[in-house]
Parts: C-alpha cells; structure tokens; sequence
C-alpha cells in the first residue's frame, strides 16, 4: 500500500522505490525466494519504468508485461464489472466480497484469468548488475564520494546524484534521497 492514490511527484515515485526495494528484499531475505519476477502491466506509465528499473538495480530474475491482444473487448469487460468491483471492495468481510465475486464468476474469471491464447507474456530487456558494485557504489557515495573514479562522478553527475563543486564533488539532495532508497 501507497500513501498516495498515483505516482505524480519526484518525492512519491522515491517513495514508491523504497516500498519496491523493500518488498524485493523481503521475499529474498525473509521468504527466501532465489527468483523474483515483475509484472509491469497494468500500472501508471511512470510506476512501470521505475518498477522496471528498480527491478533490474535489484536483479530481478524477470520483468514481464502482459501484452493483451484484444485490449478493447478487455476494457469493455473491466468496465462493465466496475460497479462490482466497487461492491467487492467496499464489503466488510472476506465472505461478502466472495459473495459478490460468485454472482457473476464466469465474468470475473474471463477478466481475471482469460485464456492463454488472448496475451502475450512479453519479457523486457535486462542486463544483470553486479551487486557487489552497487553495495561498493552506495557506500563510496554515501561515506566518501572522492574516491569513486572520475567516470563514475561525471556519470552520476548527469544522473543529478553528485553536483560539482569548485574542488569536488558532493551528493545533492536528490542523490542523497536516491541513495536512502537503497540503504
């Protein structure tokens, strides 16, 4: 859950990275789960790629959206089940709403899991990051920025995580926001 309805600023969509970073290292750490795949579909256009992102950051073992081969009979389908959905949600317990859900079950199933013939499973391209180099990265930012090459400072220079100072670089108010996302 979001304390925020949509992703529309700088500060929400930091937020919704460290909601991200932090469930991805639970199911890791805590579920003990060796693979983590993402969907992407369905979300806000900005939630997606910031999803994407972080999830090749955090290596996830896949990021896949749902490529729906008939959106407009789908759409159709969402809208004309919305007043029901609206009923599921506002139900007070968990037989309510699974009351609701059977009144028109073929419906919800359609919509919900339609067959696998009407989508596509399209992979998103990733490159596996070494770990160790992000674990390496974020310390030097945080307790040293002078000692990470000069690549890498003119890189995260125009990535706004340094700023250039007349005799070194330091970590703006963005990068050091950025880096608390991660630590």
């Amino acid at each position: 859950m979001l304390p925020f309805d949509d992703v529309t600023t700088t500060e929400e969509n930091l937020t919704f990275m460290e909601r991200v970073t932090k469930i991805i290292r639970e199911e890791r750490v805590d579920a003990g789960c060796d693979r983590i795949l993402l969907n992407v579909a369905g979300g806000r256009k900005n939630m997606c790629i910031t999803l994407a992102l972080i999830g090749q950051l955090m290596n996830a073992d896949g990021i896949f959206h749902i490529g729906n081969r008939s959106i407009s009979l789908f759409n159709q389908n969402l809208e004309r089940l919305r007043d029901d959905i609206g009923r599921i949600y506002a139900a007070k317990s968990f037989d309510g709403k699974q009351a609701i859900y059977r009144e028109k079950e073929k419906e919800f199933n359609h919509l919900l899991f339609p067959p696998k013939n009407e989508y596509d499973l399209v992979k998103l391209p990733t490159f596996p990051v070494d770990q160790d180099y992000v674990s390496s990265l974020l310390i030097a930012l945080r307790e040293n920025p002078g000692a990470l090459s000069r690549s890498e400072k003119v890189i995260l220079e125009r990535h706004g995580i340094l700023e250039k100072g007349k005799s070194h670089y330091y970590i703006s108010d963005y990068g050091q926001r950025f880096l608390d996302v991660f630590i």
